[in-house]
C-alpha cells in the first residue's frame, strides 16, 4: 500500500506481490472513490471497475484473451465486444452486441493499418518501405504524400484541399508550406522557437522572456493587424497577466493563485473581479463577487467521476444532476427553471431522446448504422430528415433539398437544390416551409480558412482576428455606417452600440458557464446561466431567479422557438 498526496487528494494504491496496482482509494469530494483491477497467470488483466464510490453503482468489464494473449471478448453490463482473427492473417474482425454494428482491420506485419473497414465502407492505406503513408483511398484516392530522403512530409495531395507543399531547414523546422491560399514562411531562433511567420496576410511576430520570471516563455505576439498579446509571469511561472492591444487600445486580464497553484482570482479588463475557493482536498468549491463577496456559485455534491451532481447559483437556486453509471447526465433539474430528462442509448452512446418536463416537449432521434444522426423527432412529428451518399456526404436535408458538390473536390458543396417544403404547420393551419435563407450574401476568408467579410443587402459584418486567429474584433455596418461593435479578449467583451457601452464578463464555474455579468453605465447586473447538456445557454435568471431570456435549438444547431421548438419562417 501506498499513499499519494502532492497537493492534492490522498491517494492510496494497493499492489500485490508482483507490484501490479489491484486497488486505488482517491478522497473524493463527498466519499472515496474506488477502482479496482484482477489479473491471471499471464498478468493480463481480467476486470476492471473504474471510479467508483461507497454509494454508487459498479461497472465491471470483464476480458478474457486466447493462447496468444490476444483479447477475445470484453463484457459489460451493456453488452460485449468481440473479436475474431482470420487464421494465418492479420486481419481481425471487432463485432459489438447488442448493436451489431462491426469493424474489421487489417495490418502488415509491421502492424501498420492496411485496410479499415466497417458499416461505411473500407478505407486502404500504402506505405513506402520507410513505413510512412503514401495513399489513403477509400474508392477514390483521398490523400497522396511525398517525403524527402529524410521521411519529411514534403507534399500532401488531398482531394478536397488540392496540393501543400512543405520546406525544411537543416534542423528539420518547417520553413515554408505552400497551398492555394499562398505561402507561409516561419523564420526561428537558436532554440527552434518560431519568431515570424509571414503569410499572405501579413507577418506575426513573437517575443520571448530573456531574463527573469517567465524565463523562455512567450512574452509578446504581433500579428499582422496591429493586434498584440502580451505576458507576464511570477517567479514559478505562472501566467500572472495577459494584455491585449486591440484597435490601439489595451485591455488586460489579471490572475492569482494560492500556494497550491490553484487560480483563486482573476480580474477582468473593465477591473471586474471574482474569487474562487478551494477545499483542503483540493476541490473547486465556489465563486465570489470580489466586490461585494456575494457568492456566484457553489459546489454541494459530486459524484465518483468528479462530476458536480448539486451546485447552487447566486439567485439562491440550487440545480441537481443525475448521471448513469457510465457517466452519462440524464437528468438537470433547477426548480421551476428547468428540468430537462436525457435518455441514452448505452450500446453507442448516442442520445436517444431529450424532454423539458417544464413544457412536456420531447424530441427523439434516429441514428443510421453510422451513428449519423438521421432524423429528429419533435412531440411524434418528424421535424428534420436527413439522407447520406455512399461516400458520407449529406445528400438530403429537410427544409434545404439536395446538395451538389464540386466535381474534383468531393466533400465540397457547390449547390443546395432547394425544395419547397412544410417544416412546421401550426393549430391555425399556417405553414412554416424549408429553412434556408433566400437572401444573397457575400462572403469571403482569410488565408487560414476563417469568415473574413459576410456581405447582405446593404449589411456588412467585418471580423478581425489576432494571436491564434482568434477573433478579436468585429463590426456591423450599415450602409457603410457602424452600427454595432464588439472587441474579444478571452471571458470579456465590450459591446458597442452607438453611444451605448455594455461589459460583458463570463464566469465559469465547476460545471461550465455560470454566469454572466454585464456592465452597462457603472451598473453591473449579474445573470445566472442553464445550460443544456452540451453546455448550449438554454435560460438566463436575474438575481432573484425569475427567467428574463430562453433560447433553444434544434440537434443542427439551428436556433427554433423556445416555446414549441418551431422554426421561424424564411428569413
Amino acid at each position: 500500500m501506498r499513499s499519494l498526496n502532492f497537493l492534492a487528494p490522498t491517494v492510496k494504491i494497493g499492489y500485490d506481490r508482483f507490484g501490479r496496482a489491484v486497488k486505488t482509494e482517491t478522497e473524493g469530494f463527498n466519499e472515496s472513490v474506488f477502482s479496482v483491477k484482477t489479473y491471471n497467470e499471464k498478468g493480463l488483466i481480467t476486470s476492471s471497475t473504474p471510479s467508483f464510490g461507497q454509494s454508487g453503482t459498479t461497472v465491471t468489464t470483464t476480458y478474457v484473451y486466447d493462447d496468444f494473449g490476444r483479447i477475445n471478448s470484453e463484457t459489460n453490463s451493456i453488452g460485449y465486444t468481440t473479436y475474431d482473427y482470420t487464421p494465418g492473417s492479420t486481419e481481425v474482425t471487432v463485432t459489438n452486441q447488442p448493436s451489431g454494428h462491426f469493424s474489421k482491420k487489417k495490418t502488415d506485419a509491421g502492424g501498420k493499418l492496411i485496410t479499415a473497414e466497417d458499416d461505411g465502407g473500407t478505407i486502404t492505406y500504402t506505405y513506402f518501405s520507410d513505413g510512412n503513408v503514401k495513399d489513403i483511398t477509400n474508392g477514390i484516392t483521398v490523400a497522396t504524400f511525398e517525403y524527402d530522403e529524410y521521411g519529411r512530409q514534403t507534399k500532401l495531395i488531398d482531394a478536397n484541399a488540392g496540393t501543400i507543399e512543405y520546406l525544411y531547414n537543416a534542423f528539420g523546422e518547417l520553413i515554408s508550406q505552400t497551398d492555394a491560399k499562398g505561402t507561409t514562411a516561419m523564420e526561428y531562433d537558436v532554440l527552434g522557437r518560431i519568431i515570424t511567420q509571414t503569410g499572405p496576410d501579413g507577418v506575426t511576430v513573437y517575443e520571448y522572456v530573456t531574463s527573469g520570471n517567465g524565463l523562455n516563455q512567450v512574452k509578446k505576439i504581433t500579428t499582422p493587424e496591429g493586434n498584440i498579446v502580451s505576458y507576464q509571469y511570477d517567479e514559478l511561472g505562472r501566467n500572472t497577466a495577459v494584455t491585449e492591444t486591440i484597435d490601439g487600445a489595451d485591455y488586460t486580464t489579471t490572475y492569482k493563485y494560492d500556494k497550491f497553484s490553484n487560480p483563486i482570482k482573476t480580474t477582468y479588463p473593465s477591473g471586474f473581479s471574482v474569487d474562487r475557493s478551494f477545499n483542503a482536498k483540493g476541490y473547486f468549491t465556489q465563486i465570489n463577487n470580489s466586490a461585494d463577496g456575494k457568492f456566484i456559485w457553489k459546489a454541494d455534491a459530486m459524484n465518483s467521476f468528479s462530476q458536480y451532481t448539486e451546485f447552487t447559483l447566486g439567485n439562491n437556486v440550487k440545480t441537481y444532476k443525475t448521471f448513469n453509471e457510465y457517466g452519462l447526465v440524464t437528468d438537470i433539474y433547477a426548480g421551476s427553471i428547468q428540468s430537462l430528462s436525457l435518455t441514452w442509448n448505452l450500446t453507442t452512446g448516442n442520445l436517444d431522446e431529450r424532454k423539458y418536463n417544464l413544457s412536456d416537449l420531447k424530441e427523439s432521434f434516429i441514428y443510421d448504422d453510422l451513428s449519423r444522426l438521421t432524423q429528429s423527432t419533435v412531440n411524434g412529428k418528424p421535424s428534420v430528415t436527413l439522407t447520406y451518399s455512399d461516400n458520407g456526404n449529406i445528400a438530403t436535408k429537410t427544409g434545404l433539398g439536395s446538395y451538389i458538390y464540386k466535381r474534383g473536390a468531393p466533400n465540397a458543396v457547390e449547390t443546395i437544390t432547394l425544395t419547397d417544403e412544410i417544416i412546421n404547420q401550426d393549430e391555425e393551419g399556417t405553414a412554416t416551409h424549408n429553412i434556408i435563407s433566400h437572401n444573397h450574401q457575400d462572403i469571403t476568408y482569410t488565408p487560414f480558412n476563417k469568415t473574413k467579410t459576410i456581405t447582405e443587402n446593404n449589411y456588412e459584418l467585418i471580423i478581425q482576428y489576432g494571436a491564434g486567429n482568434a477573433r478579436k474584433v468585429t463590426e456591423l455596418k450599415q450602409s457603410g455606417v457602424v452600427i454595432k461593435k464588439i472587441i474579444y479578449s478571452g471571458s470579456y467583451e465590450k459591446i458597442i452600440i452607438g453611444s451605448d457601452t455594455y461589459e460583458v464578463h463570463y464566469i465559469a464555474g465547476g460545471d461550465g458557464l455560470t454566469a454572466i455579468n454585464v456592465r452597462h453605465n457603472n451598473v453591473d447586473k449579474m445573470y445566472y446561466v442553464y445550460t443544456d447538456h452540451l453546455g448550449s445557454i438554454l435560460k438566463l435568471t436575474d438575481e432573484s431567479g425569475a427567467v428574463i431570456y430562453e433560447q433553444n435549438y434544434d440537434a443542427w444547431g439551428r436556433e427554433r422557438n423556445p416555446v414549441d421548438w418551431t422554426y421561424a419562417p424564411n428569413i
